[in-house]
């Protein structure tokens, strides 16, 4: 917010008949709990507001508020999960995934707008839901408890997903010409064909048209759609297709959009970085935006893996109280230090694996 103290989430009641309770609902990301004896009414707005104070003097409506949050939202983007918590279970009811970085609206980066979303009865975990309004211009920048200002109808997102992405292939999989190039695998979830007219892929986040499907370009339900991400649209054939650009090797971003009217409304986005050669990065299971990693055995045009081989890796040895026998190479300073043995056969990617002193 451009007041600080004045961030908020906002919650909407999407029932026009049922007034709901809000007690012991949880949202996770800002660390917040809504007290018991909290309701919200048909078609209403609640707000959890980061410092009640800070809201009221910005906003002046705190009669919304239902509770305070003692995190905070994260400038740089993050998940934000609305749960139902019963004893030890909890339940997702709701989540979605922004950022500050294209292809988000760019209005609600530093300048004080809020992330509106635009039509409520579709998917808000779609980034072509969501808008902000333009600080230059005079439209309130946000509408904490009331309808949001860039509201509008949408038409229901299709179940397309970016699956997969190779950006580094080496001798995993060659194209019609025999070469070893980058692709991208789009996925249909859905239980109807789709025509792909008016859809692009780009690896430009502020250009998500850069490349467009050809048309009567139709996926299949369930199919698993490769594109040849090289930078060679001629070597487009009638069952292999080529984009005109090349995806980075190393990092980039890939956007899969869709032509509505005059809007153009991003479907998903995926962003990788470091994948090792002949690696992929994507979801599993397929189609979940919120489950993407690297995968050890690649799938193009076949329902992804999350197997990977047996890590073998071991704490070998260390040293609690290092006084002289090994300085550290960043400072010169004598420091305790531990060492990690791979006794395994194949590399061991310790992405997602941590370290702690702390049992």
């Amino acid at each position: 917010p451009a007041v600080p103290a004045s961030s908020f989430v906002e919650i909407h009641n999407l029932s026009s008949t049922e007034t709901l309770p809000l007690g012991g609902l949880r949202v996770d990301g800002v660390d917040a709990v809504i007290g018991h004896g909290r309701f919200i009414a048909p078609g209403g707005y609640a707000v959890l507001a980061g410092n009640l104070p800070g809201y009221q003097s910005s906003y002046g409506n705190a009669e919304v508020v239902v509770g305070e949050f003692s995190g905070t939202l994260d400038n740089g983007g993050e998940t934000l999960s609305l749960q139902w918590t019963q004893g030890t279970n909890r339940t997702v009811l709701d989540r979605v995934t922004y950022s500050d970085d294209p292809p988000w609206p760019t209005a609600a980066d530093g300048g004080g707008a809020s992330l509106q979303l635009i039509d409520p009865s579709h998917d808000n975990d779609r980034i072509g839901n969501w808008s902000a309004t333009d600080p230059s211009g005079t439209a309130p920048l946000a509408t904490p408890g009331k309808p949001n200002n860039v509201a509008a109808q949408l038409p229901a997102f299709p179940l397309l997903w970016i699956n997969e992405v190779m950006p580094s292939n080496v001798h995993m999989l060659a194209d019609n010409h025999g070469e070893f190039d980058p692709w991208i695998e789009v996925f249909n979830a859905g239980a109807t064909a789709l025509d792909l007219a008016g859809c692009f892929l780009s690896s430009e986040p502020s250009n998500p048209c850069q490349w467009a499907f050809p048309d009567e370009w139709i996926i299949a339900p369930g199919q698993r759609l490769l594109v040849w991400a090289d930078g060679q649209p001629e070597q487009t054939t009638g069952i292999d297709l080529h984009a005109a650009f090349r995806l980075d090797p190393v990092r980039g971003t890939v956007v899969l959009a869709r032509q509505h009217l005059d809007r153009t409304l991003v479907l998903d986005a995926i962003e990788y970085v470091d994948v090792a050669a002949d690696r992929s990065y994507g979801s599993f299971p397929d189609g979940d935006p919120h489950a993407r990693q690297v995968l050890y055995e690649p799938t193009p045009a076949m329902p992804n893996s999350g197997a990977w081989p047996p890590v073998v890796v071991r704490i070998n040895e260390w040293m609690a109280d290092n006084s002289r026998t090994l300085a550290d190479p960043a400072d010169g300073d004598f420091e305790d230090w531990f060492e990690l043995y791979n006794a395994g056969t194949n590399d061991a990617d310790l992405a997602t694996y941590t370290l702690t002193d702390d049992p």
